[in-house]
């Protein structure tokens, strides 16, 4: 269910939201049958998905937010993140990530993932990669000599 959830949402859930989820689940009918659920119907899990969906999902404001907190000032004065202090943040602050969890993420972002999107090799080194608002705010992650 949790690999389902986050494919629909197009993003990862916190695992907070998605073992609350299972607890929803597995405790849905406990009390009229005296057991733990196991299994969900498709039915079940679009009810599930349908109230536990994001409603708007992120504003670019919370993204600029972001970048104001987290990002410094390039020499053409736009707000950066570099790829090491990203990758760091997210495997060691707030809800860790996990490097394969960062792995699959960063892969589906970047439309390699291995169950569909592009299977063309990547020849990019991203070490230097530079993260920049206005980037982002245009939808593009921009890698030395190609954007993607």
């Amino acid at each position: 269910m949790p690999s389902s959830k986050q494919a629909c949402n197009s993003l990862f859930s916190l695992h907070l939201q998605i073992e609350e989820m299972m607890n929803e689940v597995k405790f849905s009918k406990y009390v009229d049958i005296g057991a733990q659920v196991t299994k969900i119907n498709l039915g079940d899990f679009i009810k599930l998905y349908i109230n536990h969906r994001p409603v708007f999902g992120l504003s670019m404001k919370t993204i600029r937010r972001a970048f104001q907190v987290l990002g410094y000032d390039n020499e053409n004065g736009d707000k950066v993140i570099d790829r090491g202090d990203l990758l760091s943040l997210l495997q060691c602050r707030g809800e860790h990530m996990m490097e394969d969890e960062l792995a699959l993420c960063l892969s589906a972002l970047l439309g390699r993932h291995p169950t569909g999107g592009r299977s063309d090799l990547d020849v990019c080194d991203p070490s230097g990669m530079r993260l920049a608002f206005r980037t982002a705010e245009a939808g593009l992650i921009q890698f030395p000599n190609k954007t993607i």
